[in-house]
């Protein structure tokens, strides 16, 4: 049972398992697996910026 921090080093493994029949090297594969965890974690930055003010909104749109 592999233990990790969102993912990192099972995420790279896999992916350079995965593509190595596709002709992509090792390089290559674990360049790819940080773009899609910056990708994540670009995308919950944003939901953390949105979200307080969907509460905000709601919260006014409740009070009138």
């Amino acid at each position: 049972l592999p233990l990790s921090v969102s993912g990192i080093g099972v995420r790279e493994g896999a992916l350079v398992i995965l593509l190595a029949p596709f002709g992509i090297s090792s390089a290559q594969a674990v360049a790819c697996s940080f773009l899609l965890l910056a990708g994540l974690l670009v995308m919950v930055c944003i939901g953390g910026l949105l979200t307080p003010g969907m509460y905000l909104r709601t919260g006014k749109a409740a009070a009138e």
